[in-house]
């Protein structure tokens, strides 16, 4: 079974770019563009082995998005990303399953590196 992320932020390029470097890691991508069409998407297409989710969102922000998410799959790994430096807020979340965050911009190398330590 191929390894499957869900990808979740508002910028749809984005959205793109992830998914064809996630391809060139033989990991199959779903996106969504925001934290309600996400939901939808977990709901419809099971299981799911990694997120990576966009902080800062409109309407549902990528915390409340993971909160939703996280009833479902517990301990799947998270990649939360945003253009600020919430490091500290993510440690305060206690988050329980593998988890880091990707500060935007961020180049394809360590996109790629940091799912690889994610899902290996």
């Amino acid at each position: 079974m191929p390894f499957k992320t869900l990808v979740v932020d508002d910028e749809d390029g984005l959205c793109e770019i992830i998914t064809e470097v996630l391809k060139t890691l033989d990991i199959e991508c779903k996106a969504a563009l925001s934290g309600e069409e996400a939901l939808d998407i977990a709901a419809q297409n099971d299981p799911f082995d990694l997120f990576i989710i966009d902080m800062n969102m409109p309407g549902m922000t990528g915390e409340e998005t993971y909160n939703h998410l996280k009833d479902k799959y517990p301990k799947i790994p998270l990649v939360f990303m945003s253009g600020y430096d919430l490091s500290n807020e993510l440690k305060a979340m206690n988050l329980p399953c593998p988890h880091t965050f990707l500060k935007k911009p961020f180049t394809i190398t360590e996109l790629a590196q940091t799912v690889s330590q994610l899902v290996h």
